[in-house]
């Protein structure tokens, strides 16, 4: 799920949207067919509206410390190795940013590494080229508002972009 997200994210950013969520874990009941409603829904709709603030999908405590949880199992079963296994796997796409939110690392070269090649590096120059943009007309329309998320979603590329510079190309 995560994968899928972070890619998702990347994509949006490339065709010009920049987007932002959260990720939460609760119960839940279908009401009617195309209608879900329960604790995790809400607990998002929450985390997205008043912590999320910049372009950027944040990741709720309860599922940081699941992963953390299925990372300390120890039972050699079926479950606890898979268990692990995804774990590990949802841990190299979270990172904590500069103020503490857990968030989907959507530049991450664990992320871009599945990327289709032909793609990843046209999708690369269109993100960064949209930011950009964006940033430059909000400093012309003098909105502060969209000057620092757009200026947070810049450094976030300049410093993911630059320590994974490597990993993006294929070397790990």
């Amino acid at each position: 799920m995560l994968h899928v997200i972070s890619y998702a994210s990347f994509c949006m950013l490339a065709y010009g949207h920049a987007i932002r969520g959260a990720i939460s874990i609760g119960w839940g009941a279908k009401i009617l067919d195309d209608e879900i409603l329960g604790a995790g829904i809400v607990k998002s709709h929450e985390l997205e509206k008043r912590r999320a603030r910049y372009p950027r999908i944040i990741v709720d405590d309860e599922v940081v410390l699941l992963i953390s949880q299925a990372l300390e199992l120890r039972k050699i079963d079926l479950h606890s190795k898979l268990s692990r296994h995804i774990a590990q796997l949802c841990q190299k796409m979270i990172y904590d940013d500069c103020d503490g939110e857990h968030v989907v690392d959507f530049w991450s070269s664990y992320a871009l590494k599945h990327a289709p090649k032909e793609s990843l590096e046209q999708l690369n120059t269109n993100a960064s080229l949209f930011v950009r943009s964006s940033l430059t007309e909000a400093m012309s329309k003098r909105d502060l508002s969209l000057i620092m998320k757009y200026s947070w979603l810049m450094h976030y590329i300049l410093v993911r972009s630059g320590a994974d510079q490597k990993a993006v190309g294929g070397a790990e």
